[in-house]
């Protein structure tokens, strides 16, 4: 079925009473949200852990699942990434898909006005260990 069919089907289906002249009182309950009408729901990545360590860094493109980034994290302290607008700034889910790493949009690049998206970590917090094989291979991985 289309997105397109759906949301049809959802407005047809869970119109409140004043807008349908063949309103029932036993019409189903609207949904809590669409994911309920469609009848499966997406895996949250703010369930993952997010880790903190130093090095090279692989991590999914979240506009292509298919493409995998890399770079070497920068090193901030938890005062500089607090003075990045928060627009600025977020995380993102590891190559693995077992922990979310920060990233921030730094200067950098040609010219004064360039940002680029840079992988971050933070100098004054524990650092973390990396996954092991093993460790990935038990908790799975968001696809």
């Amino acid at each position: 079925m289309s997105p397109w069919t759906l949301t049809y089907l959802a407005a047809v289906l869970y119109a409140p009473p004043s807008a349908s002249a063949n309103s029932s009182p036993d019409r189903p309950a609207p949904p809590a949200r669409w994911s309920d009408l469609l009848g499966f729901r997406w895996p949250s990545t703010a369930a993952l852990p997010l880790l903190n360590y130093a090095g090279l860094v692989a991590y999914r493109n979240p506009y292509d699942a298919r493409e995998i980034l890399r770079g070497e994290a920068v090193p901030i302290t938890k005062a500089e990434l607090a003075a990045i607008y928060p627009d600025y700034k977020g995380t993102r889910v590891s190559e693995c898909g077992t922990h979310r790493i920060r990233i921030a949009m730094l200067r950098g690049g040609t010219g004064n006005d360039r940002f680029e998206t840079s992988v971050v970590y933070l100098t004054d917090s524990p650092q973390h260990d990396r996954p092991s094989p093993a460790e990935i291979k038990s908790r799975g991985r968001i696809e």
